[in-house]
């Protein structure tokens, strides 16, 4: 597993006046995890992060949470991208979703939702 320079895993924010610490979430850690385990597995190769707290992303993203990454995807050809993405929704179950992006893949731990 790498990260690409720059990526943010912890930070402090103020909300509502409050000082709050981010981190990336246990939840979006074991998937983490559960990501690179797999790539391993099934192509040779870790995973590269590319995105957890830094970033622009939409308004309630999980990313804000800590409970959202992204992965570099042109590190795989696209027919391993469509199973990387098949094979990781399947390992991580209904609690997390994992989309396919234009230009990266998308995971996050939304329970309930």
């Amino acid at each position: 597993m790498r990260y690409k320079d720059g990526v943010i895993e912890r930070m402090t924010v103020w909300r509502g006046g409050v000082r709050v610490d981010i981190s990336m979430s246990k939840m979006a850690t074991l998937a983490l995890s559960v990501a690179d385990s797999l790539s391993v597995k099934l192509f040779g190769r870790g995973v590269v992060v590319t995105s957890v707290l830094d970033g622009r992303h939409m308004v309630g993203s999980k990313h804000y949470d800590g409970d959202a990454f992204d992965l570099r995807t042109w590190i795989y050809s696209d027919s391993e991208v469509s199973v990387f993405v098949r094979e990781l929704q399947r390992a991580l179950g209904v609690d997390y979703d994992v989309i396919k992006e234009v230009d990266h893949i998308h995971v996050e731990y939304d329970q309930g939702s």
